[in-house]
């Protein structure tokens, strides 16, 4: 065996030692509204675990070992400590009020905590798991971030529009950094030479040189970017934009964005792996964690988590290498060692060839110095050549640049075109709705209509029936005259009879009679003038009941009509509101996502805000959200009475979300 066998034998030997395998990494993600952390498996591409935390978690941060994850719990103002061995919360550390954005030092040894309502950054001893001292920064800090070297904390002054610089040997604030309305996220390049900071009420983002703490560029991004992050080889930056629903892809050499994927709504925090190959970003609006090939720049799948994931900050982990597979390694040292002292046998013959040799060059050396002439001639021209192939690669390179700006150009038309499109459909989604109830409408226009006419056939109709009942009135009246003029008629016959009675006493006994006669006559024209007269008198009261239903139906097509005038002024003064509504919402849109925030923005948000979670507690009032949803109501008013409106906006609005959510579970 020859030398180089035998290396090549033991290096065999030894690079033959097993080790357990690397496993894909895990993506812990913060669930805001389930008060716990979903465990993503990325090579499955599936939720392996569900780690239970304090309330309202959303910042989350990986010990660089991957040993430990920490959750900030800005509900119940604590960071919990998770083991990835075990999946379990070994400690949980008190904090102060609201923390929301935290970060591991490069070595290990500390996090550092944004407290979000008590302006200041707490440092944890990761060792004690223990506040050892609070920092004081801007108002209302949210993002943090380590620069590589672990020399600068970055932290986010959403309230103070500014980003805090942190020096880690003594703890305290050696710059302040005016950047954007509302800034969020933050991440430092590998290199640590620029600082990227999402500004959420500017739609943009600042880049900071770290060296002189300065903005030397503001990118503009989509709507309400909150989570970034670095490529590993810092040539982009990926931006989670919220209300636009799409990833911001910036090219760090120019500035620019260079591609806006569409990935879903409510986007928040935003992860990159180890190799660049892939960006995670969960989205609140879908309870999803959404994978994007960094190559193509499009979304290619997701995952269901949690509810509310927020994964604001680094949570992505890799499992830690294994220990080494010891079981056959005396064996293999073994044989390594007898490969030993078989080459120690072979190097006494490869000693003597080598000697040889020795003598054979000497003799060679006249002929490598012809042969060296020849190849520095060589030489010279391959690097003229170089030099030309040099050239043409820049010029190559040039071009494939010009091509992938004109790609991306294309790429944010098409992305406008489609927005443009959706909102036009929009329109006439909303154009349809008003004619259908415009059509609705005029159906009860022309009910209400009909239901008069048939009313007033009705009226016409009894006043025929009254008069013809009062024709009858009238013929019976002059029929009881007739019978009344009859018997007058009769008695004065009668007086003339009695008269004469008294003369033609003779004639008495044969007129009476005639006399009895008359007088029957007479009781039974009485009997039916009695008939009559109750006849009249049913008649009468057959009228006044008409009379009545008569009155009684103008009554209520009375009421009718003014039901139906009601019924107009409503529906006027509905689309009035409609119409108010519509402009206070545009009006709302432009002042919040435009950067001006005003009073009467925040004095709206405030009255939706107080709404929704007035509705919320009473639809459920144990409920424990209430409790986060009362937080953030309650600084959005201190926010509005100290003259912040973007601030009071934004806690309106986190209250205005957490009471929706307990309306919609």
């Amino acid at each position: 065996m020859t030398t180089r066998g035998f290396l090549a034998t033991l290096l065999a030997l030894l690079l033959g030692v097993t080790t357990a395998a690397q496993a894909a990494p895990f993506a812990y993600v913060t669930t805001s509204f389930t008060d716990g952390v979903s465990v993503v498996d990325l090579g499955t591409n599936s939720v392996v675990s569900t780690i239970a935390v304090g309330s309202s978690p959303f910042g989350v941060a990986v010990h660089p070992s991957g040993t430990r994850v920490y959750v900030a719990n800005w509900g119940s103002d604590s960071v919990s400590v998770i083991d990835t061995a075990t999946r379990t919360v070994v400690a949980t550390v008190p904090v102060q009020d609201g923390p929301f954005g935290l970060a591991v030092h490069p070595d290990g040894s500390r996090v550092y905590v944004a407290h979000q309502f008590a302006d200041s950054v707490a440092v944890i001893d990761t060792a004690s798991n223990a506040v050892v001292t609070t920092v004081a920064v801007g108002s209302r800090p949210i993002g943090v971030a380590v620069n590589p070297a672990g020399t600068r904390v970055y932290v986010t002054n959403q309230g103070s529009a500014s980003v805090s610089v942190i020096e880690t040997a003594t703890n305290g604030v050696v710059a302040t950094v005016t950047v954007g309305n509302g800034p969020f996220g933050v991440a430092v390049d590998p290199a640590g030479a620029r600082v990227y900071v999402t500004n959420s009420s500017s739609r943009s983002m600042s880049v900071i040189n770290a060296a002189t703490n300065t903005v030397t560029a503001t990118v503009t991004t989509g709507s309400f970017p909150q989570g970034v992050v670095v490529h590993p080889n810092g040539a982009r930056v990926y931006v989670a934009n919220a209300s636009s629903g799409t990833v911001s892809v910036v090219n760090t050499a120019t500035n620019t964005v260079v591609a806006s994927p569409f990935a879903a709504f409510g986007l928040f925090g935003i992860g990159i792996s180890t190799a660049g190959d892939h960006a995670y970003i969960a989205s609140e609006d879908n309870n999803a964690l959404f994978l994007l090939d960094t190559v193509t720049n499009a979304v290619s799948s997701s995952v269901v988590v949690g509810d509310g994931p927020a994964a604001f900050g680094t949570f992505l982990v890799g499992e830690a290498a294994g220990s080494c597979d010891t079981s056959d390694l005396e064996a293999r040292l073994a044989s390594a060692q007898a490969a030993l002292l078989s080459c120690q046998g072979d190097l006494a013959t490869a000693t003597a060839r080598y000697n040889q040799c020795q003598a054979d060059l000497s003799s060679r050396d006249s002929q490598i110095l012809t042969l060296r002439g020849q190849l520095a001639d060589r030489d010279a021209e391959i690097a003229r050549l170089n030099g030309q192939v040099d050239d043409l690669n820049v010029q190559i390179g040039r071009l494939n640049t010009q091509l992938g700006d004109l790609n991306a150009q294309i790429a944010a038309l098409q992305g406008q075109v489609s927005t443009l499109t959706a909102d036009k459909a929009a329109l006439q989604a909303q154009v349809n709705a008003l004619t259908a109830d415009k059509a609705a409408l005029q159906a009860q226009v022309n009910a209400l209509t009909a239901d008069k006419a048939a009313l007033q056939a009705q009226v016409n109709a009894l006043t025929a029936d009254k008069a013809a009942l009062q024709a009858q009135v009238n013929t019976l009246t002059a029929d009881k005259a007739a019978l009344q003029t009859q018997v007058n008629t009769l008695t004065t016959q009668n007086t003339a009879l009695r008269g004469q009675v008294s003369t033609l006493t003779a004639q008495n006994t044969a007129l009476q009679g005639q006399v009895s006669t008359l007088t029957a006559q007479n009781t039974a024209l009485q009997g039916q003038v009695s008939t009559l007269t109750a006849q009249n008198t049913a008649l009468q009261g057959q009228v006044s009941t008409l009379a009545a239903e008569y009155t009684a139906l103008q009554g209520q097509v009375s009421t009718l009509t003014a039901q139906n005038a009601a019924l107009t002024a409503d529906n006027q003064q509905l689309r009035q509101q409609v119409a108010a509504a519509a402009v206070t919402i545009n009006a709302l849109v432009s002042d919040i996502f435009g950067g001006k925030p005003t009073a009467a923005v925040a004095l709206a948000a405030r009255d939706m805000a107080q709404a929704e979670l007035t509705a919320a507690r009473a639809a459920a009032p144990n409920d424990k959200k209430l409790k986060d949803a009362q937080k953030a109501f309650d600084s959005g008013l201190a926010d509005l009475n100290g003259g912040n409106y973007q601030q009071a906006v934004q806690g309106f609005n986190q209250a205005y979300d957490t009471a929706h959510r307990i309306l919609t579970r």
